[in-house]
């Protein structure tokens, strides 16, 4: 059953009493959290929003998928890894950008990025519009320091919010520095944890065909499609 129907049939049954601005939306994020801890009660299709419970669809089922959509990420982490530089920031700017909700994108010139690998335009609702600088590195096990989160910072223009995406990971410190509220533009940070999770809930339409979602939520991942994309 899809999430807003359960919110509603919970309030007005009277199971649940909700302050939210939208009770489905938060019974969708407690339910994918309880689903990231491992072992939950419940299954949840991010295409759909369909929630049902594990028990159901059988449990030894369930563990197999979940133990093969661990292997399938980790091997989507290290294709992206893999890629030429220049091709990820492409393939960011081209797949991922415009998979979750950003117009007008485009990877900026190697050698006249100034900083900037790409830009583009965050639309929301198609009512609010949103400029944001992409710092993209494509990296295998290096970090990301808060003297590099400034550096961005700083190359960004009065107008940009800024998003730093990196196959690695943020120290802490530069977790800090990217939500420093004194500064004059908050970061936004995406790691090789996180970005796999994008690339394997988002919509990839039709002409796609990196990742592909099939029955009971099992991700089918094509690797000829990382391994040659823009050539």
């Amino acid at each position: 059953m899809h999430y807003e129907k359960i919110a509603e049939i919970a309030i007005n049954k009277r199971w649940i009493k909700s302050s939210a601005i939208s009770p489905a939306r938060s019974i969708y994020n407690a339910v994918y959290a309880d689903i990231k801890k491992g072992n939950s009660r419940f299954l949840l299709d991010n295409r759909t929003g369909r929630i049902s419970l594990a028990k159901w669809e059988g449990r030894q089922v369930i563990l197999k998928i979940e133990e093969h959509n661990e292997q399938t990420k980790k091997k989507l982490l290290d294709l992206l890894k893999k890629m030429n530089p220049a091709q990820f920031e492409k393939f960011i700017a081209e797949v991922l950008l415009p998979g979750i909700g950003f117009e007008d994108c485009y990877a900026t010139q190697v050698t006249k990025d100034e900083g900037i690998d790409a830009r583009g335009r965050l639309s929301i609702m198609d009512a609010v519009y949103i400029n944001v600088g992409v710092q993209i590195k494509r990296w295998n096990s290096q970090v990301v320091s808060s003297s590099e989160i400034r550096t961005f910072r700083g190359s960004l223009k009065p107008h940009e919010q800024g998003l730093f995406i990196t196959t690695g990971y943020f120290t802490t410190n530069a977790r800090k520095e990217a939500i420093k509220r004194e500064a004059s533009h908050i970061i936004n940070l995406i790691d090789g944890e996180k970005l796999v999770d994008i690339l394997t809930t988002m919509d990839w339409g039709e002409e796609e065909r990196g990742i592909r979602i099939e029955k009971r939520n099992l991700i089918i991942l094509d690797e000829e499609y990382f391994k040659n994309y823009g050539d």
